[in-house]
């Protein structure tokens, strides 16, 4: 993928920062590179989600190259189980982060786990057949892999 200029954009934390684009409003949820937040587009009046590169994974270059890369991609692709990104952006302290649609819903482990009786430890409650429908719990989820695989997402 050839280098993409990321344009700076201030997010917002507070109401302090009038020309920040974006106001955070709580924190969603966690991983291991990057944390996501509930926000507003103030230029579009619309609720957004905000995915950040923490700290820790912005120091290597090559954690930079695939988060940015992801969004583009990702920005590129249109089905109906990927979340369309709006805007990538890079804040005045060069923290990276792209805004997209927020959806609400639950946790597919929640989802999943209610949906087929399955406890934390991953086996079904009633013994019923658990690695078949981990199985077509996968097969559905390399469908979308597969599509963002031919968009050059994931090698």
């Amino acid at each position: 993928m050839k280098s993409l200029r990321v344009p700076p954009r201030e997010l917002a934390e507070s109401a302090e920062v009038a020309d920040a684009d974006y106001q955070i409003e709580e924190l969603l949820g966690e991983g291991g590179m990057g944390a996501v937040y509930a926000a507003r587009q103030k230029s579009m009046d619309r609720p957004v989600a905000i995915k950040v590169l923490k700290p820790r994974a912005a120091r290597l270059a090559s954690s930079q190259d695939a988060f940015v890369s992801e969004a583009v991609i990702t920005g590129k692709l249109d089905h109906p189980n990927i979340v369309p990104i709006y805007d990538v952006g890079k804040q005045p302290n060069d923290a990276l982060f792209y805004a997209m649609k927020q959806v609400e819903g639950v946790e597919w482990k929640e989802r999943f786990a209610d949906e087929h009786g399955v406890r934390e430890s991953g086996h079904s409650a009633a013994g019923c057949g658990c690695d078949r429908v981990c199985s077509r719990a996968r097969d559905h989820s390399s469908r979308s892999e597969t599509s963002e695989h031919h968009a050059g997402a994931i090698r």
